[in-house]
């Protein structure tokens, strides 16, 4: 089990995983049969961090079933950050997470497609294996970003 907390008393290191949430309303059609959950977003560039124990948790949100469609993705900060076609402007970063939402594809993000019913073990998995990590110096710019939400095991 896992519970999901906004404030930071219960975290520990190496013990909680920090989830930035991103969603979108609607899907991108890039070609005839294909759907794509397409997020933008700005990050100052004083705020990217890249540690091990930050992740983004991207997700199409249905407006009609009020409900995340599956497939969601669970990408570490890292990765994330490389791939999302940055670009900086002035002080900001730009990405652009665009995923193919169609069973069977095979883009980059395909690793770390996750389905709801899944996503619990995959986080606490995520978490077990940070105990084996050493704590970064990158990690203690979460503690300034209360738009977070941390993971811990229950």
């Amino acid at each position: 089990d896992f519970c999901l907390s906004r404030g930071l008393g219960d975290v520990y290191k190496r013990q909680a995983l920090a989830l930035q949430v991103k969603s979108a309303m609607q899907l991108t059609r890039l070609s005839v049969n294909a759907l794509y959950l397409r997020v933008y977003f700005t990050v100052r560039a004083s705020r990217v961090v890249n540690a091990p124990m930050y992740w983004y948790f991207l997700a199409y949100f249905n407006p009609s079933t009020m409900r995340f469609q599956d497939p969601t993705f669970l990408v570490p900060s890292q990765f994330f950050h490389e791939h999302a076609s940055p670009k900086k402007k002035d002080d900001e970063w730009h990405f652009i997470f665009q995923a193919s939402m169609e069973p069977g594809s095979h883009d980059q993000w395909e690793p770390y497609r996750v389905s709801q019913l899944a996503l619990g073990k995959k986080v606490i998995q995520v978490i077990d294996d940070l105990r084996n990590l050493r704590a970064s110096h990158e990690a203690s710019g979460l503690l300034q970003m209360p738009e977070l939400i941390w993971a811990r095991k229950a």
